[in-house]
């Protein structure tokens, strides 16, 4: 999908330095699906604090380690 969009031309020139990228389409779209994976998994590690705790930590850690 083509767009146009105003992009800070020096934060992007430093992620094309940094990052290797040899076009800023490429860089643009790999820093996206980055941002993307890491509000996920902001989200699952959110969602994981509501779980109840059930059972004894220390137990489990004690049985796995006696394997």
């Amino acid at each position: 999908m083509k767009t146009h969009v105003d992009i800070d031309e020096r934060v992007l020139e430093e992620l094309m330095r940094i990052g290797g990228f040899a076009s800023k389409e490429v860089a643009i779209n790999t820093a996206l699906v980055e941002y993307l994976r890491k509000l996920k998994r902001l989200d699952l590690l959110a969602m994981r604090a509501n779980v109840p705790r059930v059972g004894d930590i220390d137990a489990l850690r004690a049985e796995l380690r006696d394997r």
